[in-house]
């Protein structure tokens, strides 16, 4: 009796030590390998937004430049500019920030003269396909009001556009200042247009002049444009004290 319990221990003994030896099975390899996998991936898929992001920065910044000193940027600049937001359109595709200044910049093409009309019908593609990813943001909805507003086509989409800006963006600079213009432009030209939107407007303007962002820019824009007499009209029959003091109005 004794003799076969220890051979059944020195049996036991040896099967453990077999199975040491056995090579894991497909399905205990199999996390591991998921697991490194997961990881390159996610590392390059870090160089590959990280770099979209650089080149949209890049972008980025030499457009508020043209924006800010109203100057408009050599065909090479502009090539540069267009060049580095389509990669990172590539690296990042379906990205709305990327998409929405790819439109910026086909806005330029037309102003500087590179892209003329094709550049604002890609431009108003561009905003419609941002609008489709991100349906809230409020400044896409303003950049295409001013799309149709260089391709002078006043109609129900623009006001569409304008309804959808300005409920969106109550508080929004780029909403301020796209009334403010549009509405002091219209109004000059007796626009039928202005109608439509000349409530908004002015209250845009109150807004607009109380806002420190906006503020500087729309006083800007209404002394380049001999405006003033019309904006302080406005503010003096809402009797809005502080956008009087604003545009140092005289009673």
């Amino acid at each position: 009796m004794a003799t076969k319990k220890r051979l059944k221990s020195s049996l036991h003994r040896a099967r453990s030590e077999e199975s040491k030896g056995q090579v894991l099975p497909f399905k205990g390899r199999a996390l591991p390998f998921f697991i490194v996998f997961v990881a390159i991936v996610g590392f390059f898929n870090a160089l590959r937004f990280g770099s979209a992001s650089l080149d949209y920065y890049s972008v980025r910044d030499a457009v508020d430049d043209w924006e800010l000193n109203a100057s408009i940027p050599t065909e090479a600049e502009f090539e540069q500019t267009k060049g580095a937001i389509n990669t990172a359109n590539v690296l990042h595709y379906s990205n709305p920030l990327y998409i929405d200044l790819s439109g910026q910049l086909d806005e330029w093409g037309a102003i500087s003269g590179f892209e003329e009309t094709v550049g604002l019908k890609q431009a108003q593609a561009n905003y419609i396909e941002a609008t489709k990813i991100r349906p809230l943001w409020p400044v896409t909805w303003a950049n295409l009001v001013m799309v149709k507003w260089r391709l002078q086509e006043f109609d129900e989409e623009m006001l569409d556009y304008l309804s959808r800006a300005n409920k969106l963006g109550p508080q929004s600079v780029e909403v301020h200042i796209l009334f403010v213009r549009m509405g002091l432009s219209l109004f000059a030209a007796n626009h039928p247009m202005y109608a439509y939107i000349k409530d908004t407007v002015r209250e845009r303007l109150r807004r607009g002049l109380r806002n420190p962002y906006s503020r500087d820019k729309i006083v800007s824009f209404i002394n380049s444009t001999k405006s003033m007499s019309t904006a302080c009209a406005w503010m003096l029959q809402e009797e809005d004290e502080t956008a009087i003091k604003q545009l140092a109005c005289s009673r």
